[in-house]
């Protein structure tokens, strides 16, 4: 009786396999590109304008502007909670998290040290 539940169990376990894969379709690449293909198409900025995305309660979004007061960058501040135009713009984009920075081409998502500073060697240089 053991052998014979066991070969009806795997009986059927094969079955549900192979049924399943015949129904089920696989789904290609979501259209929606990465946080890192994202970074320089997201949003074409006026040329030599940082725009900062941000929110009050936001630990990162204090530290992006510290960092641009403290090497006297110009910025622009938009608040997402205060501005609807600002919090749909990131919303449409798929982009979940701030604080977003934006320069000409360049798109910088999150707080990261490595690329503020490439972006602030490119604002000096020009």
């Amino acid at each position: 009786m053991k052998i014979r539940d066991l070969l009806f169990y795997l009986t059927v376990t094969l079955i549900a396999i192979t049924l399943t894969h015949f129904f089920i379709k696989e789904q290609g690449a979501a259209p929606i590109d990465t946080i890192e293909s994202l970074q320089n198409n997201w949003h074409k900025n006026p040329k030599n304008e940082i725009t900062l995305y941000s929110a009050q309660w936001c630990k990162a979004c204090q530290a992006t502007k510290e960092y641009f007061n403290r090497r006297n960058i110009n910025y622009t501040n938009i608040d997402i909670e205060l501005s609807p135009t600002g919090s749909k713009l990131l919303k449409e984009n798929n982009i979940d998290s701030i604080p977003v920075i934006t320069f000409n081409d360049v798109t910088i998502v999150g707080f990261d040290v490595n690329k503020l500073d490439t972006l602030a060697t490119s604002i000096k240089v020009k």
